[in-house]
């Protein structure tokens, strides 16, 4: 049971950065533009870079994973009196299209940039 816990747990963790990047991210894509956006864009590729160093590919998918899952979910879901979170304009699809593909940039990432090698597989 414990080494079951210790596999799933770090995937875990990156869902949960995955989610707490997309929220972040969300609220802070329209502050001052142009800088509230490249930042939370920059965000979004530091935080990939850190999942796949950490679990590999499997990671940056999960990471990614959560990321779109919830900001898609802020898109498409409509709040209390028809509020939206994450509008159509330009801002909006800037965090929505520009933060996709700033999430699978790390997949691009040369692998001896990411890993120091004692890892075997990964």
């Amino acid at each position: 049971m414990v080494d079951m816990l210790r596999m799933v747990m770090p995937y875990g963790a990156l869902a949960f950065l995955g989610i707490l990047v997309a929220v972040v991210g969300t609220g802070g894509h329209r502050y001052e533009p142009p800088l509230g956006p490249a930042c939370v864009l920059l965000l979004v590729v530091t935080a990939g870079t850190f999942a796949r160093t950490w679990m590999s590919w499997t990671g940056l998918l999960v990471y990614a994973e959560a990321w779109i899952g919830v900001v898609l979910l802020v898109y498409f879901v409509r709040g209390p009196g028809e509020s939206i979170v994450l509008l159509g304009d330009n801002l909006g699809k800037i965090w929505m299209f520009g933060g996709s593909i700033a999430a699978v940039v790390p997949a691009f990432i040369p692998r001896r940039f990411v890993t120091d090698g004692t890892r075997h597989g990964r």
